[in-house]
């Protein structure tokens, strides 16, 4: 009985080793189509556009991509946000660049309890800080 087993045992091994593709190799996944399987493309829902600019840079990202980065967490991407480093008060008032400011009636400001940017009358958690990490960031709320 054991010279059964051991022969069919064999037979497989070799059937499995000689088949074109093996039975354990999955094709690679491309889900953009841009000829950058997903296991290396950086950016796996966008095109690459083979830019001869950037030689043989091939990333599976377009040249012109600019990935999500916020550094302050104030909801403004670094690369548009005029103060990098420092939280946007998101006071109604030049709320797009990215800077915080005093509120253009006076110099004492809107009230912001917590100190994340939400003013009170428009933060549903006044006495708690937003945390700023792509999740409902715009309700003045921590999220879990």
């Amino acid at each position: 009985m054991k010279q059964y087993i051991l022969g069919f045992l064999l037979l497989l091994t070799l059937t499995i080793g000689m088949a074109p593709n093996s039975v354990f190799a999955a094709e690679a996944i491309d889900s953009d189509g841009d000829g950058v399987p997903n296991d290396v493309d950086q950016c796996p829902h966008l095109l690459e556009d083979y830019d001869p600019q950037y030689g043989n840079n091939i990333d599976g990202c377009p040249a012109d991509f600019v990935p999500w980065y916020d550094a302050d967490y104030d909801g403004i991407q670094d690369h548009v946000d005029s103060c990098p480093t420092v939280k946007e008060t998101h006071n109604r008032f030049q709320d797009e660049d990215g800077c915080p400011d005093l509120s253009p009636v006076g110099d004492v400001g809107i009230a912001d309890t917590d100190g994340d940017g939400f003013p009170d009358y428009l933060d549903l958690c006044p006495t708690q800080p937003e945390t700023f990490n792509g999740i409902d960031d715009t309700d003045g709320c921590p999220d879990d």
